[in-house]
């Protein structure tokens, strides 16, 4: 039996729960002085089947349930032994082989008086008590609409016609892949997330005289003008917190007219959209102007005023393969007030992060 929490399974004992490459996990590891000890990234996996201090009278299937800020999984091996604890371990946990906690969880619902972590809820992996600043990776297991399996669609699952050139793939012509909506957002924060550890790493080792500052960090981003290095920072604690937001305003603001509910359902489907640019591609100018005049009038028809001018949101992003001219997935700005229109911002923040280069989407998406 599986238990969901706001959509998603709840983290237990007995569930399908994994923490998978939580990377880079940087640690110094061998050869011994004088070639060493060098930074090595590792990647880390544990497992819900190996969580310790569960609930106490709750129990999923007989077994104890997550709860914030007591329990953890201790999966072992977890991925960094090679690792060295004599040279100083992780590089941010001057840990190895350590304890995966929970830094996210559903804002609502309670065991024993404690928030309940679920399927993609953020984890720091590789320390020895609470959450540190180690790279927070999303606990992956099964939304409430997910099946086992991948999907194929051969049309559209919004508006039933033949698939956009932005949900298959532009060599063979094949459906991209399908991923659970907080999930793709979740992986877009996992990804910054991961760049900036990296960046982080680099940055310990050149403070501590053991590598020299890499030429191109200090070059100026062509979009922020900040130095490269910061740049990746940013875009770190930008996806981090915009990631968290996302979740507590989708849980609490389910109904919102810009938000499918339920999710990963008919126009709600997203997929991995590995190559970039085909979003654009599906903006003829015809058929975009004729969709997004249509949404106009069908919310004028619900009661809102909406100026013709007004911009046209997609529900489901044309980048994760969102129906691009559906009125079931079109929502004008005008619509959008408080939270709901927080949502809309926030969601556009992320999927502005995501990595324009194809090689990199493969990373994103792995």
């Amino acid at each position: 039996m599986k238990v969901f929490a706001n959509g998603n399974e709840v983290a237990c004992a007995d569930g399908d729960g994994k923490v998978v490459a939580a990377f880079p996990d940087v640690c110094m590891s061998p050869p011994p002085p004088p070639a060493g000890p060098v930074p090595v990234p590792y990647p880390n996996t544990s497992f819900s089947r190996d969580m310790k201090q569960g609930s106490k009278r709750v129990t999923i299937n007989g077994k104890p349930v997550m709860l914030r800020d007591e329990s953890y999984y201790a999966t072992s091996p977890l991925g960094n032994e090679a690792a060295t604890r004599n040279f100083g371990a992780g590089i941010i946990s001057h840990q190895v082989t350590g304890k995966t906690h929970f830094i996210s969880w559903s804002m609502d619902v309670q065991f024993e008086g404690k928030n309940v972590p679920r399927h993609i809820d953020l984890t720091t992996s590789n320390h020895g008590s609470n959450a540190n600043n180690a790279v927070p990776t999303p606990n992956l297991a099964r939304s409430a609409t997910s099946s086992p399996g991948q999907a194929a669609f051969t049309a559209c699952p919004c508006c039933n016609g033949p698939l956009h050139e932005n949900q298959k793939d532009p060599v063979t012509g094949q459906p991209f892949e399908t991923i659970p909506e907080m999930e793709f957002y979740g992986r877009i924060a996992r990804y910054r997330m991961e760049r900036r550890a990296e960046m982080l790493g680099i940055l310990h080792q050149v403070a501590e005289g053991k590598l020299p500052m890499p030429p191109w960090a200090n070059k100026p981003d062509a979009k922020s003008g900040l130095p490269v290095k910061d740049n990746i920072i940013r875009m770190g604690d930008e996806c981090e917190r915009d990631f968290k937001k996302l979740q507590e305003l989708r849980q609490k603001h389910p109904n919102c007219p810009n938000v499918h509910n339920p999710p990963d359902q008919g126009c709600g489907v997203h997929f991995k959209v590995l190559e970039p640019g085909l979003a654009g591609n599906t903006k003829d100018g015809g058929r975009w102007e004729s969709a997004r005049t249509q949404s106009i009038e069908e919310w004028r028809l619900k009661g809102h005023a909406i100026p013709r001018n007004d911009k046209i949101n997609h529900m489901t992003p044309a980048d994760a393969g969102g129906c691009p001219y559906s009125v079931q997935n079109l929502v004008p700005t005008n619509v959008l007030k408080g939270d709901c229109l927080e949502i809309e911002d926030t969601q556009t923040r992320l999927q502005n992060m995501m990595p324009p280069k194809s090689t990199e989407r493969k990373l994103l998406f792995r």
